[in-house]
């Protein structure tokens, strides 16, 4: 019986998640064994006209609906089977047909009607066939004539004669084509034709010959094309040829006066192609150029600047990419990029959306942060963003997207005792630091110098407890550091310390010696949070005015930050919803999940012109401050976890924010998230309709969450 595919007709991609700028982590999906990929290796990628997704592999053809796979594979008993499951190319025709290249079974077209392949075999002596029945590429030229790189030189075929032509090399003859397999074809716009072989460079035919001119490589001549073993073409936006070989990197050729730029691995260039081998392109809308590499992963190159950057796979990180051997790319309607590797079979990828950016620790690549727990994010007068850890404290350069460690691994090793940061306050050159055991510390990263302010049990101008949670510079040049056990204000011109502690006995005294948060608002009123409720500091009898949730204050006495606006109103982050209080008015308004919050159990606050953004338990939420409407993003959006810590939020000057908690940070722009630009909720739903051919079919139907339009 023929081999039938019963599949939907609309694939809808985009929905999968969202979350990456350039220079970012990836934010991806694996698809390989586990979710149903027959094999490992992915040779090729397209998508049908129908919108699913065909994966040629070692194993036949897999195709993918966006839930599960249907597999098209040899059938020895079956002529209208795949004639080999060894899938080397694919390709959709402007016809709508899908050809397939295989070795050993040669050239197979698919009927999307019959649901059957048609074959074309090569057979002996037979010049109207195929000839070969390796094929190692393919490609449609404008004129809808089909180009078909083989083992030994090409094919072209002309689906309205049903005939092949043939070019194959001849040693005596000079404009013959090059000999080798030919792994690569392409068309550039003025019609000239390229192929390129693995063994001997470039061949190309202008348009209306059928003489072969070339470029090769020439071990004497530095612009020369830098290897003859050629595995992809691409003409960018600008007109220009590259060219990814075995052994020589990345070329670009300039079609107007022929000159090859090389672009090779370096090993004194972390800007560089990492890698030698070049497999597969894909370009981008903005003309950045995705590269894949046979032992370095996924490579970006920026044109403007001419600098690379690499995602590689790692063991540690299961949001890495799959594999280093990436060997085939492509977009989807949807605007996902498909990254097939050699041994971990296909990545989708959403590189396009400006929306969370992922930094995590990595084991393996050690190229990220220091640890996965964030404590405490902060930025130093240059712009650069320190994060404190459950295991040391990374510097991260914005502008590079470069992180240094400090005292467990990188500079200043084995400086302090307790690695557990915090808190952190750039301070000038200098950090202020705040550790879980260890005490306060000023730290100077230029020399490792390191000044300690320790808890003393009989010192009462020591710090309250070692157990330094949180840190603020006020207007008058006093330093506040919250601990797990009180208040303490340290005189930076005289080094004195004083202690704030709760005195059940006096009710001008703090609520709760455990500190949760602190805030300088814009009249230089410190505001502290506690676990027992709200306290504002009065400078002048140097007391404190305390506000609770049993007075009417707040949603619930676990303060975990605070923000007053330009109208007096204090806007509070507790353990149990959100609270808008107004002290002039002697008013307070709540919202908990039951309002839209994604989770009642609330960690910080960061502020733009409209919205509160808010980290919580589960996820951030967004809330208008006008409308009193929330919208909400989680995992799915490329948060690096559904949960938050205390203390991590930053506000950056370039207008960045930072939220971190169990899993890394997230960097984000809140403007481009601020235009109801949360991906719409997506409802697979399933309909059956008879067809003549009685196929059934998909429809995907786009729904839009009322709570993700804030």
């Amino acid at each position: 019986m023929p081999l039938r595919l019963f599949l939907p007709i609309l694939f809808c991609l985009s929905v999968l998640f969202s979350g990456f700028t350039l220079g970012s982590p990836l934010s991806l999906k694996r698809i390989g064994l586990e979710q149903g990929v027959s094999q490992s290796t992915i040779y090729a990628i397209i998508q049908d006209q129908a919108g699913y997704i065909w994966l040629g592999t070692g194993d036949g053809i897999d195709i993918y609906d966006g839930y599960s796979f249907k597999h098209l594979r040899h059938n020895p008993d079956d002529a209208g089977s795949l004639s080999s499951n060894y899938v080397k190319a694919l390709m959709l025709s402007q016809d709508g047909s899908v050809w397939v290249g295989t070795l050993g079974g040669g050239l197979n077209r698919y009927n999307s009607q019959t649901g059957e392949f048609v074959r074309f075999h090569a057979e002996k002596n037979d010049e109207t066939g195929i000839v070969n029945q390796d094929i190692y590429s393919l490609f449609e030229s404008r004129d809808g004539r089909i180009w078909i790189g083989k083992d030994k030189g090409i094919s072209v075929f002309d689906p309205r004669t049903n005939q092949f032509k043939h070019f194959v090399h001849s040693a005596g003859n000079p404009v013959s084509i090059n000999i080798g397999p030919i792994r690569a074809i392409t068309e550039t716009t003025d019609g000239t034709m390229w192929f390129g072989s693995s063994q001997s460079g470039i061949s190309y035919l202008a348009k209306g010959s059928d003489n072969f001119r070339f470029i090769s490589h020439d071990k004497n001549a530095s612009e020369s094309l830098s290897d003859n073993a050629i595995n992809a073409f691409h003409q960018d936006k600008n007109g220009n040829l590259w060219i990814g070989t075995e052994y020589g990197g990345l070329n670009k050729l300039d079609l107007n006066n022929k000159e090859i730029t090389r672009y090779q691995q370096s090993s004194s260039n972390k800007e560089s192609l990492n890698d030698s081998e070049v497999t597969s392109f894909f370009e981008d809308a903005k003309g950045g150029l995705w590269l894949g590499t046979w032992s370095g992963g996924l490579n970006y190159f920026d044109p403007n600047n001419e600098i690379f950057k690499s995602y590689r796979y790692s063991q540690a990180n299961t949001s890495s990419i799959s594999s280093d051997t990436v060997i085939s790319l492509f977009e989807d309607q949807s605007g996902m990029l498909w990254a097939g590797t050699f041994d971990g079979g296909a990545n989708l990828i959403n590189y396009q959306y400006d929306d969370f950016e992922h930094y995590q620790y990595d084991p393996v690549l050690n190229n990220g942060v220091v640890d996965k727990m964030i404590w405490a994010i902060a930025e130093d007068e240059k712009g650069d963003v320190w994060v404190g850890t459950k295991k040391g404290l990374s510097h991260f350069d914005p502008s590079k997207e470069r992180f240094q460690s400090y005292f467990r691994d990188g500079q200043c090793m084995n400086a302090i005792e307790t690695i557990d940061i915090r808190s952190i306050l750039p301070d000038n050159k200098l950090l202020w630091l705040g550790t879980a055991g260890g005490g306060l510390l000023k730290f100077n990263p230029q020399n490792c110098n390191v000044e300690s302010y320790l808890h003393g049990e009989n010192d009462q101008n020591s710090l309250s407890d070692n157990h330094a949670r949180l840190l603020l510079k006020d207007s008058q040049q006093q330093l506040w550091i919250g601990t797990r056990n009180g208040l303490n204000k340290l005189d930076l011109a005289t080094g004195k310390i004083k202690r704030y502690k709760l005195n059940s006995a006096d009710p001008t005294t703090l609520l709760h010696n455990r500190i949760r948060s602190l805030y300088e608002d814009d009249d230089g009123i410190i505001w502290v949070g506690t676990s027992g409720g709200l306290s504002r500091y009065d400078k002048r009898t140097d007391s404190f005015d305390n506000f609770t949730a049993e007075q009417g204050f707040l949603s619930e006495n676990d303060v975990r930050d605070i923000w007053k606006d330009k109208l007096g109103i204090l806007w509070i982050a507790t353990g149990h919803g959100l609270t808008r209080l107004d002290l002039r008015l002697q008013r307070a308004q709540f919202w908990y999940d039951k309002d839209g919050l994604s989770n009642n159990t609330l960690y910080n606050l960061l502020v733009d012109d409209k919205f509160l953004w808010i980290t919580t338990n589960n996820g951030l939420s967004r809330f208008n401050r006008q409308t009193h409407q929330f919208s909400n993003f989680d995992i799915s959006n490329g948060l690096q976890s559904n949960e938050f810590n205390i203390n991590v939020a930053l506000k950056s000057r370039s207008g960045y924010f930072y939220i971190g908690g169990v899993k890394g940070f997230n960097r984000f722009l809140p403007e481009t998230l601020n235009n109801n630009k949360v991906a719409p909720k997506i409802d697979f739903t399933v309909k059956s309709e008879q067809t003549k051919n009685k196929y059934n079919r998909l429809f995907c139907t786009s729904v839009y969450n009322p709570r993700s339009l804030g």
